[in-house]
């Protein structure tokens, strides 16, 4: 068997658990009723979170691992994800997470998101909607918040469903803004720390997720999404950065010089030091952490608003 990049694995030379993952996968797709569907998925969470099958398989059976994440595994989770069988989401949102958690997996999420979003036909949009909606319902925050694969995944996701509010279909943008309100309040908050993490770690990304806490910030009110306690600590990290990018620039009076703080290591705290690694992270433009901006639809006349729309009267329209 072969995946995209003609990396062949051997189905007879893989353990049993691995094989009755690949068979649990195959026969998924050949059925619709939920009860079926949800005792398959509680087989693949006792295998995969439990017993940590695919993570071990990374390191002797690395082929295999990437095959089913991009062939089977993902597709197939992200396919669970309907309002409709809440019991095979909360299922399928964990093992989808751990899948995202492995190698190449959030990559694959990646395709995926910007393969359904950026669609011309209206009814995968559609359908990518109430998806991403589903995933962030069952979200576990303490989990997503401490990898960073899972910060930037979801942070590309979320950007995408905001986007989709001002979508040019009706019932695409519709769908977004009504089952926006499904999300739970400990839910977006977590969200808003992803886009958090990919605003402070992805320069280019910065307007883009502005303007998305934006219209976030207008349309839940009870969502701080753009607080005072956000721009200050921007403040203090674009400071950072500018001084990092310009080494001490003459020109313009900065409250810390990083001269200053080379000389005052010792006397720095880990909320410090932290901040400057952070910054110096983000100049660097590291590869670790993709760029979305790229991804997030605004620059594709055919699936956004209508340019006969003014934006100001759009902005009355949402309040």
């Amino acid at each position: 068997m072969k995946n995209n990049s003609d990396k062949k694995f051997s189905y007879q030379q893989l353990p049993v658990s691995l094989k009755l993952i690949y068979t649990i996968l195959q026969e998924m797709s050949k059925f619709e009723e939920p009860d079926i569907l949800f005792n398959m998925l509680n087989c693949l969470k006792i295998l995969c979170l439990h017993g940590e099958c695919l993570y071990l398989a990374h390191k002797d059976h690395s082929q295999f691992l990437g095959y089913i994440q991009e062939k089977m595994l993902i597709p197939s989770l992200w396919s669970m994800l309907k309002s409709e069988f809440c019991q095979l989401a909360s299922l399928a949102v964990p093992q989808l997470l751990h899948a995202l958690s492995l190698s190449n997996g959030a990559d694959i999420f990646w395709k995926l998101i910007s393969t359904n979003f950026n669609s011309k036909d209206w009814k995968i949009r559609f359908e990518a909607v109430e998806k991403v909606a589903v995933l962030c319902r069952f979200l576990d925050i303490s989990a997503v918040t401490k990898n960073h694969l899972l910060k930037y995944s979801l942070a590309h996701a979320f950007c995408c469903f905001l986007a989709s509010v001002e979508d040019v279909n009706p019932a695409v943008a519709t769908r977004a803004r009504l089952l926006l309100d499904t999300i739970k309040r400990p839910a977006l908050q977590g969200l808003c720390l992803c886009l958090d993490f990919q605003f402070d770690t992805v320069v280019r990304d910065r307007p883009i997720i502005l303007s998305k806490l934006l219209l976030l910030h207008f349309m839940k009110k009870d969502i701080p999404a753009l607080s005072w306690e956000f721009f200050v600590n921007r403040f203090e990290t674009l400071s950072l950065e500018a001084q990092l990018h310009l080494d001490c620039n003459k020109e313009f009076p900065f409250p810390t010089t990083i001269t200053a703080v080379r000389t005052n290591v010792a006397n720095l705290s880990d909320a410090a030091m932290w901040k400057i690694r952070r910054a110096r992270f983000a100049r660097n433009q590291q590869k670790s952490v993709r760029s979305l901006r790229d991804s997030v639809k605004g620059g594709q006349e055919e699936s956004k608003r209508a340019f006969s729309l003014p934006e100001s009267l759009s902005n009355r329209l949402r309040e």
